[in-house]
Parts: C-alpha cells; sequence; structure tokens
C-alpha cells in the first residue's frame, strides 16, 4: 500500500494496531481500528490472546460503525 495517500469520502480507509496492556494483574491485547479520514475510533477488541480471532472481531465492529463505500481499504502492520 503506498503509504503517502488522502483518504477522503469515497475511499473509506481503516487502519488497525494492537498492542498488550495489564489488566487486574493479567496480560491482554488491545487492538484498535481507526477510520483514516476523520482519526475516530470505529472498532476494537481486547482479549487475553492475540490471534486472528481478535482482529477479526475488531474490525468487525468497525464495519459495524462505518459507512460502506465501493472502494474499502484495511491497513495494518
Amino acid at each position: 500500500m503506498n503509504r503517502e495517500f488522502t483518504p477522503n469520502t469515497d475511499t473509506r480507509v481503516v487502519c488497525g494496531d494492537t498492542t498488550y496492556l495489564k489488566v487486574n494483574g493479567i496480560w491482554c491485547y488491545l487492538t484498535v481500528v481507526i477510520n483514516l479520514f476523520n482519526r475516530q475510533v470505529v472498532g476494537w477488541k481486547l482479549s487475553r490472546y492475540h490471534d486472528s480471532e481478535l482482529v477479526v472481531e475488531a474490525l468487525h465492529h468497525a464495519m459495524l460503525n462505518v459507512k460502506k463505500t465501493a472502494k474499502m481499504i484495511f491497513h495494518s502492520d
């Protein structure tokens, strides 16, 4: 993906990242998905496991909260 782009209302670009943090003494993983056009958090998921289900559920949550367009891009490192 060309990292030099400007999201607009015609192309919906969402970006996700995962980090880990301690919750009540237990290491957990947090995946957050943001809309790059307005920098708003549109989806997230907290889990004890760093697996594909974590990311899929965060992205599913995001898709419930963004307007669908013909051109959608999801980017994650």
